[in-house]
């Protein structure tokens, strides 16, 4: 009897530990399905928000499409695309693509400062695709002739060379200028070489070809060499002697009525006022086209030495055939102060300066 009743209470007890077991079961699988179900109530809150995202975004791109198409755009409009953008940096977090569409909105609007700070972050990274490299490149080297700021010119022509080499005829050309503005002579050879081997047929190259021989001249210049043959200049004006051979330009060359970089404007302005004052016959078309083609690359490059020298010099042909107007005289005398007070010590022309701001 006592054996009937042991086996009774563990029979009733495997029950209860086999009930209990079920229990457990039954709790884990309640937790899994309400894990399940959470996740898919986040899965679905994220994926409406990033559909919010997306849709936003695409619209705003749109909107700046458009409105940077557009040459009726207002001011306000721009203004309020800004806006747009920095609210949704602000709320999603700011992408390549939205920075790049942000600052051509702010170049727009002239605000090249800001348009500095949009981009840079994409722009400067090392893996920054040559589109973006370039759009940097462009917009630091607007501001840095607007602020005569090397640090930012610096900055443009080291977004140019990463993109130098798996970017287009663009990268080549704007290495070649800022490289000029800088005085870096390797940088310039090199963005030039690769201009005329690798884009040759590109307009870049057709638009630059014809100024790159004045430019290296002006880069000798500035180091003291000459690179006329046989002249004793060091192993490192090899290769700008090299460019003035291949792309010596017609001193008739223009810059065209378009032209890419105002480096163009300088240089054919340079060669037609150097030709022509070499044998005195300087006549006013040749001087007023020149003072204007130096005056035109001033607007988009004031910190250009250059362009201040030929705009003096011409107004100074002008002045000694009878013809300068009082307006240029001052502009003249503007140009040499300028020279006098921000020119590099490596010029050295100061006294010549000096003494033709005499004259005036």
């Amino acid at each position: 009897m006592t054996e009937v009743r042991k086996a009774s209470a563990r029979s009733v007890e495997a029950q209860r530990v086999a009930e209990a077991a079920k229990s457990n079961q039954r709790i884990k699988w309640a937790a899994v399905v309400l894990v399940l179900v959470a996740a898919g109530i986040g899965i679905g809150i994220y994926l409406q928000g990033s559909s919010a995202d997306d849709e936003a975004r695409e619209e705003m791109l749109a909107d700046a499409r458009g409105a940077l198409r557009s040459e009726s755009t207002s001011r306000d409009e721009f203004s309020s695309l800004s806006r747009r953008f920095e609210q949704f940096a602000e709320q999603f977090g700011a992408t390549d693509e939205t920075s790049s569409a942000h600052a051509r909105v702010l170049v727009r609007m002239g605000r090249y400062g800001k348009a500095v700070e949009t981009i840079r972050r994409f722009a400067e990274e090392p893996g920054a695709s040559p589109e973006t490299a370039m759009l940097g490149a462009r917009i630091f080297a607007a501001q840095a002739g607007r602020t005569n700021d090397d640090d930012l010119l610096r900055r443009a022509l080291s977004m140019a060379g990463s993109a130098l080499r798996t970017g287009g005829p663009e990268a080549s050309a704007w290495t070649v200028v800022l490289a000029h503005r800088l005085g870096d002579l390797e940088d310039f050879v090199e963005g030039a070489n690769r201009l005329l081997d690798q884009h040759g047929s590109s307009d870049e190259a057709r638009a630059l070809r014809p100024s790159l021989a004045y430019l290296a001249g002006q880069l000798a210049e500035r180091e003291g060499w000459s690179l006329a043959e046989g002249s004793d200049a060091p192993p490192e004006a090899s290769g700008l002697r090299e460019l003035v051979r291949e792309t010596v330009p017609d001193a008739s060359d223009r810059a065209g009525d378009e032209p890419m970089f105002p480096e163009q404007l300088i240089a054919a302005a340079g060669v037609r006022l150097s030709s022509q004052s070499s044998d005195g016959t300087a006549g006013e078309a040749v001087l007023r086209s020149t003072l204007e083609d130096a005056q035109s690359a001033l607007e988009q490059l004031p910190s250009s030495i250059e362009a201040r020298i030929i705009a003096a010099y011409s107004i100074f042909g002008l002045l000694g055939q009878d013809l300068a107007s009082e307006t240029e005289r001052s502009q003249a005398k503007g140009h040499l102060d300028w020279l006098i007070q921000n020119a590099p010590p490596s010029h050295g022309r100061r006294e010549q300066w000096q003494g033709l701001r005499a004259r005036f």
